[in-house]
């Protein structure tokens, strides 16, 4: 049997997968720890399609990325006022 690509698969996919599986499990824990591999690969795959701009749609106008890092480490960092709060001046 090929071994399935999950990559692009959505929540929904996954639940129906498990539920198009749910007759090959015998045991409670064998389905347990199945239904915690497709949450972890769900979290995993959503990270994954996070980092990759593909959860929402990109504004072609948003400077990149190393733009925006190269002007806020030029930044003057902004001085903090370590007093404390309560303490009378």
């Amino acid at each position: 049997m090929a071994r399935q690509n999950y990559r692009d698969l959505t929540k929904e996919q996954l639940i129906e997968l498990l539920k198009a599986r749910d007759d090959r499990f015998v045991d409670k824990d064998h389905a347990w720890r199945h239904s915690m591999w497709l949450d972890f690969m769900f979290q995993r795959l959503t990270l994954a399609k996070a980092f990759r701009g593909e959860l929402v749609p990109q504004d072609p106008n948003d400077e990149p990325a190393c733009v925006l890092l190269e002007r806020v480490s030029t930044a003057k960092p902004a001085k903090k006022d370590h007093r404390n709060k309560n303490q009378a001046t």
